[in-house]
């Protein structure tokens, strides 16, 4: 499971937990009110049916609990918005920029990065464009930028440096590739 699953189980377990166990969650009912066996045991059956709907409709539709850790949104121009607001989550976004098919990956900027850089070319964005292939924007506090896949020259890859600038605090760094993108990068020297 993702953190973002894992986060939204723990809270359905303990919000829900004492009706998940068939425990009463305000304590014992009176004597005079407990119901045969099989009508807590239909209960209890109802109850998880309805919690794990709640799970699969939150899960698709974002829910009420927390938010997820990146975002790819398909705008109708075209158009792509990408958010990321964790470090852990660039393979995430990059592994939904791909299934779509798009020539843009998300890197995660971080010291544990070996890929030989030399590896891969990195290329000034083309001049001849005359909008920018992508923009960034602010929502809800978090970074994101809105990417124009169609302007990204073929056989290119546009990739998304996720930085984490200050805790809490993710930057998206934007720079063009000529084929392939790595699959990290090493944090900048210091100094």
């Amino acid at each position: 499971m993702s953190r973002f699953e894992d986060r939204l189980w723990s809270e359905l377990v303990e919000q829900h937990g004492a009706l998940l166990a068939g425990q009463p969650a305000l304590g014992p009912r009176p004597v005079a009110t407990r119901l045969p066996l099989r009508r807590p045991l239909a209960t209890i059956a109802i109850a998880a049916a309805a919690v794990v709907a709640a799970v699969v409709i939150g899960l698709s539709t974002g829910g009420s609990g927390p938010a997820p850790a990146y975002a790819v949104t398909k705008n109708p121009d075209g158009t792509v918005n990408v958010t990321i607001d964790e470090l852990a989550a660039a393979p995430s976004a990059s592994n939904a920029l791909t299934a779509m098919g798009l020539p843009i990956r998300a890197a995660a900027v971080e010291e544990a990065c070996h890929t030989d850089q030399r590896r891969y070319r990195m290329i000034p964005e083309p001049q001849a464009n005359p909008q920018p292939i992508f923009t960034p924007f602010l929502s809800a506090g978090v970074n994101g930028v809105r990417i124009d896949p169609a302007r990204i020259p073929p056989g290119d890859t546009l990739l998304l440096g996720v930085r984490e600038a200050a805790p809490r605090t993710i930057l998206l760094e934007v720079s063009l590739y000529r084929g392939a993108a790595p699959s990290c990068l090493p944090l900048p020297p210091t100094g």
